[in-house]
Protein backbone atom coordinates (compact mmCIF):
# COMPACT_ATOMS: atom_id res chain seq x y z
CA UNK A 1 0.00 0.00 0.00
CA UNK A 2 2.44 2.71 0.63
CA UNK A 3 4.47 1.50 -2.48
CA UNK A 4 1.71 2.65 -4.45
CA UNK A 5 0.68 5.53 -2.44
CA UNK A 6 4.49 6.79 -3.59
CA UNK A 7 4.06 5.52 -6.84
CA UNK A 8 0.37 7.95 -7.12
CA UNK A 9 2.71 10.65 -5.42
CA UNK A 10 5.05 10.38 -8.14
CA UNK A 11 2.93 10.54 -10.86
CA UNK A 12 1.05 13.63 -9.50
CA UNK A 13 4.28 15.55 -9.07
CA UNK A 14 4.99 14.54 -12.85
CA UNK A 15 1.66 15.83 -13.62
CA UNK A 16 1.95 19.00 -11.83
CA UNK A 17 5.57 20.15 -13.26
CA UNK A 18 4.14 19.24 -16.55
CA UNK A 19 1.16 21.83 -16.13
CA UNK A 20 3.18 24.16 -15.16
CA UNK A 21 6.40 24.33 -17.79
CA UNK A 22 3.84 24.19 -20.66
CA UNK A 23 2.80 27.56 -19.75
CA UNK A 24 5.86 28.90 -21.04
CA UNK A 25 7.71 29.86 -24.06
CA UNK A 26 11.00 29.56 -24.13
CA UNK A 27 13.97 27.74 -22.26
CA UNK A 28 16.97 30.53 -22.28
CA UNK A 29 20.41 28.63 -21.66
CA UNK A 30 23.20 30.76 -20.36
CA UNK A 31 26.83 31.29 -21.20
CA UNK A 32 28.05 29.87 -18.32
CA UNK A 33 26.40 27.36 -15.74
CA UNK A 34 27.45 27.96 -12.05
CA UNK A 35 29.40 24.88 -11.94
CA UNK A 36 31.58 25.52 -15.16
CA UNK A 37 34.39 27.93 -14.65
CA UNK A 38 34.27 28.79 -18.69
CA UNK A 39 31.98 28.85 -21.30
CA UNK A 40 30.69 26.09 -22.69
CA UNK A 41 33.09 23.70 -20.54
CA UNK A 42 32.23 20.20 -21.13
CA UNK A 43 29.70 21.20 -23.79
CA UNK A 44 27.17 21.08 -21.34
CA UNK A 45 25.38 24.57 -22.59
CA UNK A 46 25.59 22.53 -26.65
CA UNK A 47 24.26 19.58 -25.07
CA UNK A 48 21.59 20.97 -22.96
CA UNK A 49 20.19 22.97 -26.06
CA UNK A 50 20.36 19.69 -28.00
CA UNK A 51 18.49 17.85 -25.32
CA UNK A 52 15.91 20.81 -24.69
CA UNK A 53 15.06 20.63 -28.17
CA UNK A 54 14.71 16.57 -28.11
CA UNK A 55 12.27 17.37 -25.14
CA UNK A 56 10.12 19.47 -27.39
CA UNK A 57 10.88 22.67 -25.41
CA UNK A 58 11.88 26.18 -27.63
CA UNK A 59 15.83 26.61 -26.68
CA UNK A 60 17.84 30.05 -26.98
CA UNK A 61 21.04 30.73 -25.86
CA UNK A 62 21.08 34.21 -23.80
CA UNK A 63 23.39 36.23 -26.06
CA UNK A 64 21.02 35.41 -28.74
CA UNK A 65 17.24 36.48 -27.17
CA UNK A 66 15.48 38.90 -29.17
CA UNK A 67 13.91 42.25 -28.08
CA UNK A 68 10.52 40.50 -27.50
CA UNK A 69 12.01 37.34 -25.64
CA UNK A 70 13.87 40.04 -23.10
CA UNK A 71 11.16 42.48 -22.90
CA UNK A 72 9.03 39.50 -21.67
CA UNK A 73 11.20 37.87 -19.43
CA UNK A 74 8.76 36.30 -17.58
CA UNK A 75 7.46 34.49 -20.42
CA UNK A 76 10.72 32.59 -20.38
CA UNK A 77 12.20 29.72 -17.97
CA UNK A 78 15.97 29.04 -17.32
CA UNK A 79 18.00 25.95 -17.73
CA UNK A 80 20.31 25.66 -14.78
CA UNK A 81 22.48 22.60 -13.96
CA UNK A 82 23.44 21.95 -10.72
CA UNK A 83 26.31 19.83 -9.17
CA UNK A 84 25.23 17.34 -6.44
CA UNK A 85 28.02 16.81 -4.16
CA UNK A 86 29.49 13.27 -4.27
CA UNK A 87 32.91 11.55 -3.78
CA UNK A 88 33.19 9.18 -6.16
CA UNK A 89 30.50 9.81 -8.48
CA UNK A 90 30.06 12.81 -10.77
CA UNK A 91 26.10 13.71 -9.80
CA UNK A 92 24.09 16.88 -11.41
CA UNK A 93 20.54 18.00 -11.60
CA UNK A 94 18.50 19.73 -14.08
CA UNK A 95 16.58 22.80 -12.88
CA UNK A 96 13.97 25.14 -15.05
CA UNK A 97 13.60 28.49 -12.93
CA UNK A 98 11.32 31.20 -13.78
CA UNK A 99 11.91 35.31 -14.11
CA UNK A 100 11.95 35.16 -10.00
CA UNK A 101 14.32 32.16 -9.68
CA UNK A 102 11.90 30.04 -8.36
CA UNK A 103 12.53 26.59 -9.62
CA UNK A 104 9.59 25.34 -11.67
CA UNK A 105 10.89 21.77 -12.09
CA UNK A 106 13.87 20.00 -10.74
CA UNK A 107 15.35 16.76 -12.65
CA UNK A 108 15.93 13.54 -11.54
CA UNK A 109 19.78 13.15 -10.74
CA UNK A 110 22.22 12.05 -13.76
CA UNK A 111 25.70 10.42 -12.25
CA UNK A 112 28.70 8.83 -14.06
CA UNK A 113 31.37 7.12 -12.44
CA UNK A 114 33.77 8.10 -15.56
CA UNK A 115 37.54 9.36 -14.74
CA UNK A 116 37.45 12.20 -17.47
CA UNK A 117 34.99 15.14 -16.11
CA UNK A 118 34.05 15.79 -19.44
CA UNK A 119 32.67 12.33 -20.57
CA UNK A 120 31.88 12.32 -17.02
CA UNK A 121 29.58 15.23 -17.06
CA UNK A 122 28.32 14.44 -20.22
CA UNK A 123 26.98 11.27 -19.35
CA UNK A 124 25.23 12.39 -16.46
CA UNK A 125 23.70 15.33 -17.76
CA UNK A 126 22.07 12.87 -20.63
CA UNK A 127 21.10 10.67 -17.46
CA UNK A 128 19.40 13.90 -15.71
CA UNK A 129 17.44 14.71 -19.04
CA UNK A 130 15.74 11.77 -19.14
CA UNK A 131 13.27 13.21 -16.83
CA UNK A 132 13.16 16.25 -18.12
CA UNK A 133 11.97 14.21 -21.59
CA UNK A 134 9.25 12.36 -19.34
CA UNK A 135 7.73 15.70 -18.99
CA UNK A 136 6.09 15.42 -22.46
CA UNK A 137 6.06 18.87 -22.95
CA UNK A 138 3.72 20.73 -24.92
CA UNK A 139 3.41 24.72 -25.04
CA UNK A 140 0.15 25.90 -24.05
CA UNK A 141 0.16 29.65 -24.74
CA UNK A 142 -1.52 30.04 -21.23
CA UNK A 143 1.66 31.52 -19.72
CA UNK A 144 1.13 35.57 -19.75
CA UNK A 145 4.20 37.86 -18.75
CA UNK A 146 3.96 38.74 -15.24
CA UNK A 147 7.32 40.82 -14.88
CA UNK A 148 6.14 43.40 -12.02
CA UNK A 149 5.87 46.67 -13.17
CA UNK A 150 8.41 49.59 -11.85
CA UNK A 151 6.48 51.77 -9.58
CA UNK A 152 5.95 55.47 -10.80
CA UNK A 153 9.01 56.25 -8.05
CA UNK A 154 10.43 58.83 -10.55
CA UNK A 155 9.69 60.15 -13.58
CA UNK A 156 11.87 60.67 -16.12
CA UNK A 157 11.87 64.69 -17.85
CA UNK A 158 12.96 65.91 -21.19
CA UNK A 159 16.39 67.07 -21.36
CA UNK A 160 16.38 70.72 -21.95
CA UNK A 161 18.35 72.23 -24.67
CA UNK A 162 20.25 74.15 -22.25
CA UNK A 163 23.78 73.07 -21.15
CA UNK A 164 22.87 73.86 -17.24
CA UNK A 165 20.08 72.10 -16.91
CA UNK A 166 20.38 69.09 -14.52
CA UNK A 167 19.68 65.35 -16.02
CA UNK A 168 17.20 63.30 -13.95
CA UNK A 169 18.51 60.12 -13.11
CA UNK A 170 17.11 56.93 -12.77
CA UNK A 171 17.22 56.82 -8.86
CA UNK A 172 14.40 57.41 -7.30
CA UNK A 173 14.56 60.64 -5.08
CA UNK A 174 12.54 60.14 -2.06
CA UNK A 175 13.05 63.26 -0.01
CA UNK A 176 15.75 66.42 -0.27
CA UNK A 177 18.10 64.56 1.96
CA UNK A 178 17.48 60.95 1.10
CA UNK A 179 18.23 59.36 -1.91
CA UNK A 180 17.48 55.14 -2.62
CA UNK A 181 19.39 53.86 -5.35
CA UNK A 182 18.10 51.00 -7.24
CA UNK A 183 21.03 48.05 -7.27
CA UNK A 184 22.08 46.64 -11.04
CA UNK A 185 23.57 43.78 -11.50
CA UNK A 186 25.31 42.62 -15.26
CA UNK A 187 24.86 39.55 -17.26
CA UNK A 188 27.62 39.99 -20.51
CA UNK A 189 26.19 38.71 -23.81
CA UNK A 190 28.46 38.05 -26.70
CA UNK A 191 28.11 41.17 -28.06
CA UNK A 192 26.90 43.45 -25.40
CA UNK A 193 24.88 43.11 -21.71
CA UNK A 194 22.22 42.68 -19.86
CA UNK A 195 21.67 45.51 -17.10
CA UNK A 196 19.16 43.75 -14.50
CA UNK A 197 17.15 45.69 -11.36
CA UNK A 198 18.76 43.93 -8.55
CA UNK A 199 15.33 44.10 -6.68
CA UNK A 200 12.63 42.81 -9.29
CA UNK A 201 15.21 40.67 -11.34
CA UNK A 202 13.91 42.51 -14.39
CA UNK A 203 15.96 43.26 -17.12
CA UNK A 204 16.39 46.78 -16.94
CA UNK A 205 17.91 47.47 -20.30
CA UNK A 206 19.54 45.48 -22.88
CA UNK A 207 23.05 46.89 -24.51
CA UNK A 208 24.96 45.78 -27.46
CA UNK A 209 28.56 46.72 -28.38
CA UNK A 210 29.56 49.60 -30.73
CA UNK A 211 32.78 49.99 -32.47
CA UNK A 212 33.55 52.70 -29.39
CA UNK A 213 33.79 51.61 -25.82
CA UNK A 214 32.22 54.30 -24.67
CA UNK A 215 29.04 54.19 -26.57
CA UNK A 216 26.28 51.41 -26.92
CA UNK A 217 22.70 50.95 -28.34
CA UNK A 218 20.23 50.08 -25.96
CA UNK A 219 16.71 49.38 -25.70
CA UNK A 220 13.86 48.86 -23.06
CA UNK A 221 10.25 48.85 -23.40
CA UNK A 222 10.01 49.42 -26.78
CA UNK A 223 12.54 52.83 -26.49
CA UNK A 224 16.00 52.37 -28.27
CA UNK A 225 18.89 55.20 -28.10
CA UNK A 226 22.12 54.98 -26.92
CA UNK A 227 23.88 54.03 -23.42
CA UNK A 228 26.68 56.09 -23.22
CA UNK A 229 29.60 57.21 -20.43
CA UNK A 230 29.91 60.68 -19.91
CA UNK A 231 32.62 62.13 -17.26
CA UNK A 232 32.58 58.29 -16.08
CA UNK A 233 28.76 58.21 -15.36
CA UNK A 234 26.43 55.97 -17.82
CA UNK A 235 23.48 57.46 -19.42
CA UNK A 236 20.48 56.32 -21.31
CA UNK A 237 19.25 58.54 -23.86
CA UNK A 238 16.71 57.89 -26.46
CA UNK A 239 13.48 59.92 -28.27
CA UNK A 240 10.00 59.10 -26.81
CA UNK A 241 7.48 61.56 -29.71
CA UNK A 242 10.33 63.37 -30.18
CA UNK A 243 11.29 64.46 -26.87
CA UNK A 244 14.86 63.52 -25.91
CA UNK A 245 15.27 62.19 -22.40
CA UNK A 246 18.35 60.53 -20.79
CA UNK A 247 17.88 58.65 -17.63
CA UNK A 248 21.39 58.03 -15.44
CA UNK A 249 22.08 54.57 -14.85
CA UNK A 250 24.61 53.91 -11.54
CA UNK A 251 25.87 50.14 -12.25
CA UNK A 252 28.85 49.31 -10.60
CA UNK A 253 30.63 47.73 -13.25
CA UNK A 254 33.60 47.77 -15.74
CA UNK A 255 32.55 47.43 -19.34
Amino acid sequence: MKKLAFLISLLLTGLSYAQSVNEYRYVVIPSRFELQSETNQYRLNTLAKKYLTEAGFEAVHESLMTDNQVNHRCDNLFIDIVKVKSLLTIKVKVLLRDCRNAVIFESKEGNSKEKSYEKGYQEALAKAFESVKELHYTYTGKKQDVTPEPQPVAVSKPVAPVAATPVVTSNPVQSDTTTSKTTYTVEPLASGYLIIDGNTSKIALKILKTSDPKIYTASRNGDSGVFLNKNGKWFFEYYRNGTLYSEEFSVDYTF
